[in-house]
């Protein structure tokens, strides 16, 4: 199972990740993870460092913090995180794919702030408290995450966890698919293209770094309002059985490539992003409402 733990410093994170290791590391695959300040581009750190893992196989993962705190302490520490608004959308996918059970663990600001005092810790500044508390509860509720108390028991987690890993190893089969276990739409590319500056061949579809059909593509859906869609690419996958596994969602074809090879499911069909974004750069806005419209 693979349980993602985030929130302020100072709530009980690594508690609970110690407190799920003790649970968890008699089994001979386990593992705790931690991200801290980025060193790495984000999707190496977010996505490729999970790259071994596989729901459904005895491996478990437990991680101490992972991309949230990117979003809130880039911006009021450094000016700006690294994290993109179609990494970070491409980042949560690829977490759902994976069955991960998402958690922010809280506890009130007046036990945050004493349990910083007493640690001596100074990097999170007491007027900058109030805001990184509420980031992290906002998005847990803006997002779908559960949050925790931080003596929440770790059993209660692991039977969460349990159950998403159960749902998500029915993709085990579709390398390239991101999204959740049961999108209500699915957008089909071609196959995954050239790997590019030195970065790692990804088996996902669509990786969105800045200067990819990825990143032009994430960024034109998150124009629309839609969010419940997952991504895969035709030519890598059984288009009929990811259709059905996903429990046959609306299929939109993203170029005639695509379109050929999802001959056996109902489709749709609009360019591809590279498309637009070679030929029709400044029509970002339009492509999104364009496939929206579709999605009806």
């Amino acid at each position: 199972m693979l349980i993602i733990l985030e929130g302020v410093d100072g709530a009980g994170k690594t508690t609970l990740a110690e407190e799920l290791a003790g649970r968890l590391d008699d089994n001979l695959s386990f593992k705790l993870m931690h991200s801290g300040p980025l060193k790495d581009d984000p999707l190496k750190e977010y996505e490729w460092r999970l790259r071994d893992y596989t729901p459904g196989t005895g491996q478990h993962v437990v991680c101490d913090r992972w991309h949230v705190g990117e979003l809130v302490y880039g911006p009021l520490y450094r000016g700006s995180s690294k994290l993109t608004e179609p990494m970070r959308k491409h980042v949560e996918m690829y977490l759902d794919r994976l069955g991960a059970h998402k958690v922010v663990v809280s506890a009130p600001i007046a036990t945050i702030q004493e349990r910083l005092r007493l640690r001596g810790e100074d990097f999170l500044q007491d007027n900058h408290l109030g805001l990184v508390w509420d980031f992290y509860n906002e998005y847990a509720h803006q997002y779908g995450w559960g949050v925790a108390a931080s003596d929440e028991l770790p059993d209660h987690i692991i039977m969460h966890a349990r159950r998403k890993e159960s749902d998500a190893s029915r993709l085990n089969p579709f390398h390239s698919y991101v999204g959740p276990v049961h999108p209500k739409h699915l957008l089909l590319g071609e196959t995954q293209g050239a790997t590019r500056y030195g970065r790692p061949a990804y088996d996902s579809a669509f990786v969105p770094y800045p200067d990819t059909s990825g990143h032009y593509l994430l960024k034109a859906l998150g124009t629309t309002g839609v969010t419940d869609f997952g991504l895969a690419n035709a030519r890598d996958e059984d288009v009929s059985k990811l259709w059905h596994t996903l429990g046959r969602p609306n299929v939109i074809c993203l170029g005639q490539e695509a379109e050929k090879l999802s001959r056996d499911v109902p489709h749709q069909t609009v360019p591809h992003p590279s498309y637009v974004r070679r030929f029709r750069n400044g029509d970002l806005k339009e492509y999104g409402h364009q496939i929206k419209e579709l999605l009806r």
